[in-house]
């Protein structure tokens, strides 16, 4: 069985942005940046650092982009809002007035890729007993399924240390009381004393935001409802991103074998992510109505969408088995219409991507599909 892979009643919730610590290398940048090129002076600094992240802080608003390899791969705000990915960097992007300043921190290969785990939701293995009985067999076992993300590794005292891994091979620490990093295992042997251990997985699930960054160097003022280029790459890095969390939770549940109510889980981030590009570009959903009964109570007709938020609380509180294969069945059915309707649009600016992302989307759902039984 995959450390992923764990009964439900221990999973924890969404970790807030706001309380995501980011370590702080040895060097960084910090200078001042006119929200007119901001989107240049990021697109820049990637090409040039390559690894790293940066915290930008404007009028009434903080962000953190993380990026690696050269591309940006998650960003959220960290004050005044609580979105993340495409949505964040877009919000960031959009702004035409004032001075954001910048503090760009550089990273080593892969840490970047690690670090944006830890704005992904983690999986528990607390006690330590559930993960094998020990800190050793733990990270034993993460080397053999080469795992990439962060581990947080926390007593009941407080203190924690995250270990950032890449393909099963740890690379560096950081604690949260002092938050250098370190490129040995000392406090992760020093941690492995502590009888009341937990550990915390945090799988690296990277974006990819460059088509967001990309669409904001295209018009320095947004204009909602226009059907161009720049509504056409909003709209494919976000269907690319919904596609991504399907492909990797699909994937996971095809070799680890998780309850129906893991995929509906994933089915609900996706279909949120999807509601996000109508927000961001102002066009309405052309979704319909359910006719399930059990799912029915969970339509929202003015916004004409599922309210996935009460529906997975609902079910969960049900605790009947065959709820999740409704539940599964009743947002495979609503994301494909929104998905249609999204290449749709698409389609108006790129059609040769629409038609690759219609190829990709058939092949997620059929492999969706096959989960519930049908």
């Amino acid at each position: 069985m995959s450390l992923a892979t764990v009964a439900p009643d221990l999973r924890l919730s969404n970790v807030p942005t706001t309380q995501v610590v980011l370590p702080e290398p040895a060097s960084n940048r910090a200078e001042t940046v006119p929200a007119t090129t901001l989107a240049a002076w990021l697109a820049a600094l990637i090409a040039e650092e390559r690894d790293g992240y940066v915290l930008l802080s404007g009028p009434g608003q903080t962000a953190v982009v993380l990026y690696g390899a050269g591309r940006p791969i998650e960003a959220a705000q960290t004050r005044g809002g609580d979105a993340c990915g495409a949505r964040a960097l877009h919000h960031l992007l959009e702004s035409t007035d004032g001075e954001w300043f910048a503090v760009s921190h550089p990273l080593g290969p892969e840490l970047a890729r690690c670090l944006a785990g830890l704005f992904s939701p983690p999986t528990s293995l607390s006690p330590l007993t559930m993960a094998g009985g020990s800190l050793d067999t733990v990270l034993a076992r993460l080397r053999r399924e080469h795992y990439s993300g962060a581990v947080r590794l926390t007593v009941t005292e407080g203190l924690s240390i995250v270990v950032l891994i890449a393909d099963g091979a740890p690379l560096a620490s950081f604690s949260s009381d002092e938050r250098i990093l370190k490129f040995d295992l000392a406090d992760v042997t020093f941690m492995a004393a502590f009888d009341d251990l937990s550990v915390a997985l945090h799988p690296a699930q990277t974006r990819d935001l460059a088509s967001v960054l990309d669409a904001a160097r295209l018009s320095e003022q947004p204009v909602v409802n226009a059907r161009d280029g720049r509504d056409g790459l909003i709209v494919e890095s976000m269907l690319i991103e919904a596609f991504s969390t399907l492909e990797y939770e699909i994937s996971i549940a095809e070799i680890g074998a998780p309850t129906l109510e893991h995929l509906s889980m994933a089915l609900a981030g996706a279909y949120g992510l999807l509601a996000d590009a109508q927000l961001v570009i102002g066009r309405p959903s052309a979704e319909r109505a359910p006719d399930d009964p059990l799912i029915i109570p969970f339509w929202n007709e003015t916004q004409r969408q599922l309210d996935t938020t009460r529906l997975l609380t609902t079910f969960r509180r049900v605790g009947v088995p065959n709820v999740w294969w409704v539940a599964a069945k009743a947002l495979i059915e609503v994301i494909q219409q929104r998905v249609v309707q999204q290449l749709g649009w698409l389609a108006e600016a790129d059609p040769a991507s629409a038609n690759t992302l219609a190829e990709a989307a058939e092949d997620i759902f059929q492999r969706a599909q096959a989960l519930t039984g049908r």
